[in-house]
């Protein structure tokens, strides 16, 4: 079933894993009516990951918990895996992997990443039940390109705007991949801080001390803005 994360017209459409995987055609990371990101499917050993648990216990984030499939000689739930996914006018996703078994776990983590630059209104013509088959078809995904820094960038040349991703651990990217080698010993917890910026045409390049300053500045402004409403809203009492 998709879970939606939204912050206003911002909003991230994924499944019971985190994963936006494309198996729902309106999945994805989306702003200004554009799918900044198709794509963002986590792996271990080339394998996804198996579900636990999900809450989403506000509109602007909702958190994951997983377990290691059974590749690459990984053994039952030796590895839990947590993700927390916060949406603003960016997006970012807090990724921890925890080894609760009693030996060292060598495993490469995988993070598919893809970006379309679909308009919204095209995608959402392509869902079932949407009413008449649409004549429109989606553009190609495009992988990315090394941004320097730690970064990622997808553009097609066509759409006046780009997606960059920032990652917080060193990586190697191919094929759409960026792929982190993790030792982890009994106990062990390793950390990714994935950060999402949908950036517009004219827009400020953003380092990556700016990019973190801003995703901090978003979060506070929305547990502001939700507060806010939950104060302002109607209290009804019995009688």
């Amino acid at each position: 079933m998709p879970l939606t994360v939204l912050d206003g017209s911002t909003f991230c459409v994924c499944d019971e894993r985190g994963d936006v995987d494309g198996l729902a055609t309106a999945s994805g990371f989306f702003a200004s009516d554009t799918r900044f990101l198709s794509r963002s499917v986590l792996t271990l050993g080339g394998a996804r990951l198996d579900p636990l648990s999900h809450d989403h216990p506000t509109p602007h984030i909702a958190s994951f918990i997983l377990r290691n499939p059974l590749a690459a000689g990984l053994q039952p739930n030796e590895l839990v895996i947590e993700r927390e996914r916060f949406v603003g006018d960016c997006m970012e996703e807090r990724i921890a992997v925890h080894n609760h078994s009693h030996r060292r776990v060598d495993v490469e983590l995988g993070l598919e990443l893809a970006a379309d630059f679909a308009d919204i209104f095209v995608v959402k013509s392509l869902e079932p039940g949407f009413g008449e088959p649409a004549d429109e078809t989606l553009p190609e995904a495009h992988p990315p390109e090394s941004g320097g820094n730690g970064t990622l960038v997808f553009s097609d040349g066509s759409f006046r705007g780009r997606t960059v991703v920032h990652l917080s651990e060193p990586f190697d990217e191919s094929r759409g991949v960026a792929r982190f080698a993790l030792s982890l010993e009994p106990g062990a917890r390793w950390r990714l801080v994935v950060g999402v910026e949908a950036e517009l045409e004219g827009a400020t390049p953003l380092s990556a001390v700016s990019f973190a300053r801003e995703l901090d500045e978003e979060r506070s402004r929305a547990e502001r803005s939700l507060t806010e409403r939950q104060r302002s809203a109607p209290v009804l009492s019995a009688g």
